[in-house]
């Protein structure tokens, strides 16, 4: 169990959620919110230095060389990163998320949206690597199967939510495409369930 914890979060609503959910798991114990970019973190004046900083999906989005950079010196000499994920929907390969891709892409175009004016520029090098050129150089790589029961319901709030299918991309057409989502998923569904088939991988990365 850790004895502080700070969040680092560059999404307003996301810190909203990280506060609630806080509060009610881990009572008595320090949690810093920061909503702030990783790139532009600082360590509280006078916090310990972390043994554990955990990134999940979210290093994609990242100046990857800054970030590690900056947890170099915010790290004890056995800190460990972790970088974790197992994409998302919207790479996932199977008959219903290739369907729901397409049908996104209808609307939007076929390339992968992060927001109102902008499109996804993937990395194309491994996590892997990247951890190996930085100070957390020492990297195991675990991989664990899961499978997820998605309801339709909650596959479409769910996308929502995200930035290659959120709602205000779609101006006064959501609803629509939401209805079309539903009746696609639907035949899709075996009693009201869609299965999704994935592999997390935990990159652990140490000096």
């Amino acid at each position: 169990m850790f004895a502080e914890l700070d969040i680092v979060e560059a999404d307003s609503g996301m810190i909203s959620e990280a506060q609630e959910a806080m509060a009610a798991a881990v009572p008595g114990k320090t949690v810093r919110l920061h909503h702030i970019r990783a790139e532009d973190f600082t360590p509280p004046s006078g916090a310990r230095k972390a043994d554990l900083v955990t990134i999940c999906r979210a290093f994609h989005w990242m100046d990857q060389g800054k970030v590690l950079a900056l947890l170099d010196n915010c790290t004890t000499p056995a800190g460990t990163v972790a970088v974790m994920g197992d994409g998302s929907l919207w790479t996932a390969r199977s008959a219903w998320t290739d369907a729901l891709r397409t049908l996104i892409q209808s609307y939007l175009g076929s390339e992968r949206r992060t927001g109102q004016s902008s499109t996804y520029n993937a990395h194309d090098r491994p996590y892997a690597e990247i951890l190996s050129e930085s100070a957390f150089c020492r990297v195991e790589e675990h991989r664990y199967e899961v499978r997820r029961e998605w309801s339709l319901e909650n596959v479409v709030g769910y996308l929502g939510s995200t930035s290659v299918a959120s709602r205000p991309l779609f101006g006064d057409r959501w609803q629509e495409c939401e209805d079309q989502a539903l009746a696609l998923l639907h035949e899709h569904a075996e009693d009201g369930v869609l299965i999704e088939d994935a592999v997390f991988t935990v990159l652990l990365g140490r000096r």
